[in-house]
């Protein structure tokens, strides 16, 4: 399980310090330490995409060199989170039981946990919630050309529910595309070829002039060269279903994403895909989906 990271802003330097050891050795969830406002504001900007939550004490430091303390800590915390980092979930926390209810009396939109086990453990739990949540909402506003068009209905169900499964398939990837591992490496690229399948079987309902006669076999499977094949000789006598770019991709991507992702290569390799192979086709599927998204918004109008 990949490490989450998370800011906590609170001037109490005893608390914070047990905190941070309990949310690691326990949640595996890294806490970084603000003191006050001024740290909280450098740390975000130091880190902008780092953090999937942010804790907050109810009563804290503005700046530096205050001396104590105080209630207005919140509201300008809040404010500027608002204006600058509202994209990331926030939890105020307090240990004090007169001004938790305060807190959830005025801060109602906020979620409030009280500096007690219980609450902690929620909290937690929240926070790792919050993680997920973030990073898939950073992946989809990152790709949000692709995600815009895969997430609108369209007039056939059956087509909904692939992009649905394509949806989910491609966050998967996006979310591992950069790991080393040899298993999420093979698993990746069967992803990658899964992807480009599943357009290719949402083509039969925007065009069927885009696929040969008989684009699968007994079992379901694409025939790949028979499609890629109809498209060369459409292309060929000037029909242009698919652009350059595209057309000069689709081969290498199965193929490879075949030959490693799905399959078991007839004998050791001597040079096996890397990660750096996954993210090269998964930019390069990217490409694929945008140009599939172009004739989606065709045939939704």
């Amino acid at each position: 399980m990949s490490k989450i990271y998370a800011l906590l802003v609170d001037d109490d330097i005893k608390w914070s310090q047990s905190i941070i050891i309990e949310a690691l050795e326990a949640h595996n969830i890294e806490l970084h330490h603000a003191k006050d406002l001024e740290e909280m504001k450098a740390s975000l900007e130091k880190y902008p995409q780092k953090y999937s939550s942010i804790l907050l004490d109810i009563i804290g430091l503005k700046e530096k060199n205050q001396s104590s303390a105080d209630q207005s800590f919140i509201a300008a915390a809040l404010k500027f989170l608002d204006h600058s980092y509202s994209e990331i979930p926030r939890i105020i926390v307090t240990g004090e039981k007169g001004v938790w209810d305060s807190a959830k009396k005025f801060w109602q939109e906020e979620v409030v946990f009280q500096k007690e086990d219980q609450d902690l453990n929620k909290m937690f739990e929240l926070i790792k919630k919050n993680s997920f949540n973030y990073h898939l909402f950073k992946i989809k506003n990152r790709y949000k050309d692709i995600f815009s068009v895969l997430q609108k209905q369209y007039p056939d169900e059956e087509v909904n529910n692939k992009l649905n499964i394509l949806e989910q398939s491609l966050i998967e990837l996006l979310k591992k595309c950069n790991e080393g591992d040899k298993t999420i490496i093979k698993g990746n690229l069967t992803k990658i070829r899964t992807i480009q399948e599943t357009v290719f079987q949402c083509l039969h309902w925007i065009d069927r002039k885009m696929l040969p006669v008989e684009p699968y076999d007994t079992n379901g499977n694409l025939k790949f060269h028979k499609f890629r094949d109809h498209l060369k000789t459409k292309y060929n006598n000037g029909v242009e279903f698919v652009p350059d770019t595209i057309f000069y991709m689709l081969k290498p991507i199965y193929v490879i994403s075949s030959k490693y992702g799905p399959h078991v290569p007839g004998e050791t390799p001597t040079y096996s895909p890397t990660k750096y192979t996954v993210q090269a086709f998964t930019f390069a599927l990217l490409d694929f989906l945008k140009w599939f998204g172009i004739l989606l918004t065709k045939y939704n109008s």
